[in-house]
């Protein structure tokens, strides 16, 4: 399994990366539909969506 991670920041000079799991994964395919619709919204889920859903 490839190591993928998803790159969240916490603070302006902190940023933790957390793993990417099979089980996280599955989630987060179920969610893509409904971040999908939010994306154009806001470009902060702009750039979640496209860490998330990029395949």
């Amino acid at each position: 399994m490839k190591k993928m991670y998803i790159k969240r920041k916490y603070h302006i000079n902190e940023v933790k990366f957390i793993p990417w799991t099979d089980y996280l994964n599955e989630t987060l395919e179920k969610d893509c539909n409904i971040i999908n619709k939010l994306k154009d919204q806001t470009k902060v889920l702009y750039s979640i969506a496209s860490l998330i859903c990029t395949k």
